[in-house]
């Protein structure tokens, strides 16, 4: 009898273990109406400065990813796309509140699309968006745009974001014909913030860039209030 209790009391410890370690994913900060928005284009570079878009690291990739912009020429300054709901006042200010924008160098490309899919979660997690997924878990994340006709794309790169800065996790030329990027990861245990780009390189003078919002994954969901 001591025995098969203390045999039953180790198998519940570890299954709830296992499900403390094994949580469904889950996307905690979820935009509402991706899959069902429209483009919207911006020239102001400032737009994505409020409080809710610099906890996202937008403000310091425009730096990072393109610091020559404030000593290029000015047409290389970039255009910050939204993807919003409707075309309304009310709903750009919306999705530069969810985080739901790419931004871009000299036009060359449009619909930015950056997302991680996992198996679990019921639709992929968009850039401007958190999820919770367990360390351990292999994710699917992709890159979509569409190029410019003449101006094509040189390398798309794909980053992980952290305090320190950009750490480059893959980069290659895309595919002839392919407008798309794919690269799986194993989420850490800490979690992870990532985000992607595009270089194109221009005969006259340097180099054109996209770059989205960021995608966070935390290793843990967040206690429920």
């Amino acid at each position: 009898m001591r025995k098969t209790f203390l045999i039953t009391s180790l198998l519940t410890l570890a299954l709830c273990f296992s499900c403390k370690r094994n949580f469904p994913p889950v996307i905690e900060k979820l935009i509402p109406w991706m899959g069902n928005g429209v483009w919207v284009q911006t020239d102001a570079l400032s737009q994505p400065s409020s409080e809710a878009i610099s906890r996202t690291g937008f403000a310091d990739l425009v730096a990072q990813f393109a610091p020559s912009a404030s000593e290029a020429a000015q047409e290389a300054v970039p255009q910050i796309w939204l993807y919003a709901r409707d075309s309304s006042a009310a709903a750009t200010a919306d999705a530069v509140q969810a985080g739901a924008f790419f931004a871009v160098q000299g036009e060359f490309v449009r619909e930015v699309i950056f997302t991680v899919s996992a198996a679990g979660l019921r639709r992929p997690v968009f850039a401007g968006e958190i999820a919770a997924i367990a360390p351990g878990t292999e994710v699917t994340i992709e890159l979509n745009y569409e190029p410019l006709p003449s101006r094509p794309v040189d390398e798309v790169l794909l980053f992980a974001v952290s305090e320190s800065g950009l750490r480059k996790l893959a980069g290659r030329a895309p595919a002839p014909g392919r407008i798309e990027f794919s690269e799986k990861i194993t989420i850490p245990k800490d979690g992870i913030t990532l985000c992607a780009g595009g270089r194109r390189q221009t005969a006259e003078g340097p180099a054109q860039w996209f770059y989205t919002n960021t995608i966070k994954i935390l290793s843990k969901p967040r206690p429920k209030s």
